[in-house]
């Protein structure tokens, strides 16, 4: 996350947007902070695969040191895998693409719901749509009025 930061701080600069004061939103974040979390979370990322002083199959288990780490490294592989799967593979064959469309319910809360466009009505779906998946109704108001009104019921079915 703390590289995230450095990472939209230089999009930003390169595409040159000014940086928001607090009164405008805009959220600061001292250098000194985000170097700080970035050193923790690499030592939390190194400490894990450093064996105990009693060995490789010391400490305070009767399994190698490392089985959680590995394991957790298993199921982001795994989770990587269906979601390129799911995502990028399928559509592929499938000829169609996965877009996602922002929603308003009855009571004003705002949703998401991934949805197959076919590759045929992929430009026109793009069309009336904008990059955060609300439907273009007034290219002039930038207000969430412009999503998708949608009953609840809908959405159960």
């Amino acid at each position: 996350m703390a590289v995230g930061i450095y990472f939209v701080r230089y999009r930003r600069k390169k595409l040159g947007v000014p940086r928001l004061r607090g009164s405008e939103g805009g959220f600061r974040a001292w250098n000194v902070a985000v170097v700080f979390s970035i050193l923790v979370n690499l030592y939390l990322l190194v400490m894990p695969w450093y064996p105990p002083a009693s060995g490789a199959n010391g400490g305070d288990v009767s399994f190698w040191y490392g089985t959680y780490v590995v394991t957790g490294i298993a199921i982001l592989v795994a989770c990587a895998l269906y979601y390129a799967f799911w995502i990028k593979i399928l559509p592929h064959f499938g000829n169609y693409r996965i877009r996602h469309e922002k929603l308003v319910l009855e009571g004003g809360e705002v949703t998401h719901r991934l949805v197959k466009v076919p590759l045929d009505k992929l430009q026109a779906w793009d069309l009336e749509h904008d990059a955060q998946g609300r439907q273009i109704v007034d290219a002039s108001s930038d207000d969430d009025s412009r999503v998708a009104q949608v009953p609840v019921e809908e959405l159960k079915g």
